[in-house]
Protein backbone atom coordinates (compact mmCIF):
# COMPACT_ATOMS: atom_id res chain seq x y z
CA UNK A 1 0.00 0.00 0.00
CA UNK A 2 1.41 3.33 -0.40
CA UNK A 3 -0.14 6.88 0.00
CA UNK A 4 -1.21 8.75 -3.42
CA UNK A 5 -0.43 12.22 -1.55
CA UNK A 6 2.36 11.41 1.18
CA UNK A 7 2.10 11.85 4.32
CA UNK A 8 5.71 14.20 4.11
CA UNK A 9 3.97 16.43 1.80
CA UNK A 10 0.52 16.38 3.96
CA UNK A 11 -1.38 13.79 2.54
CA UNK A 12 -3.79 12.16 5.01
CA UNK A 13 -4.05 8.61 6.29
CA UNK A 14 -7.37 8.09 4.73
CA UNK A 15 -8.87 5.32 2.41
CA UNK A 16 -8.98 7.70 0.05
CA UNK A 17 -5.43 8.42 -0.17
CA UNK A 18 -4.53 4.98 -0.65
CA UNK A 19 -2.98 2.49 -3.84
CA UNK A 20 -1.98 -0.86 -4.26
CA UNK A 21 1.51 -0.09 -5.74
CA UNK A 22 4.19 -3.11 -6.57
CA UNK A 23 6.87 -2.85 -4.27
CA UNK A 24 9.10 -1.76 -7.38
CA UNK A 25 6.56 1.13 -8.21
CA UNK A 26 6.38 1.99 -4.43
CA UNK A 27 10.13 2.45 -3.99
CA UNK A 28 10.48 4.56 -7.19
CA UNK A 29 7.27 6.27 -6.17
CA UNK A 30 8.47 7.41 -2.35
CA UNK A 31 7.51 10.61 -1.56
CA UNK A 32 7.20 12.03 -5.15
CA UNK A 33 3.99 13.55 -6.23
CA UNK A 34 1.56 11.30 -8.40
CA UNK A 35 1.54 13.11 -11.43
CA UNK A 36 5.53 13.98 -11.09
CA UNK A 37 5.86 9.96 -10.59
CA UNK A 38 3.59 9.36 -13.33
CA UNK A 39 5.77 12.17 -15.73
CA UNK A 40 9.21 10.18 -14.41
CA UNK A 41 7.66 6.92 -15.33
CA UNK A 42 6.80 8.24 -18.94
CA UNK A 43 2.91 7.69 -18.86
CA UNK A 44 2.27 11.23 -18.62
CA UNK A 45 3.55 14.08 -20.88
Amino acid sequence: MDHVISLAAGGEHAPLNIQLLCKTCNLKKSAKHPVDFMQQMGKLL
